[in-house]
């Protein structure tokens, strides 16, 4: 039974037939995969991102300073929401 001409099994469908099966995807994928995190964090800090970790969060995990990334600064939370009110852009994970 063939499958609906629009439809996602009718792509898949026309690229093995086409050769552009399983290995066409890889290679494209290979293309346009994103590079790993340490690459991302080393292309946002080229870009001028900042870091910060938060105090109150490493002191209940036993973190120390000296255990984060370089170029990771500390904050509390009056530091983190005081910078935050004056960034573009501000992402808390």
């Amino acid at each position: 039974m063939d499958a609906p001409q629009g439809s996602p099994q009718a792509r898949a469908l026309q690229d093995e037939h086409d050769g552009h099966g399983r290995l066409h995807d890889e290679r494209r994928d290979e293309e346009t995969e994103p590079h790993g995190p340490p690459s991302l964090i080393d292309t946002a800090k080229d870009l001028g991102v900042e870091f910060y970790a938060c105090e109150m969060s490493m002191n209940v995990m036993g973190l120390k300073e000296e255990e984060l990334m370089d170029g990771v600064k500390m904050a509390g939370v009056a530091t983190a929401l005081a910078d935050a009110s004056e960034s573009r852009v501000t992402l808390f994970i």
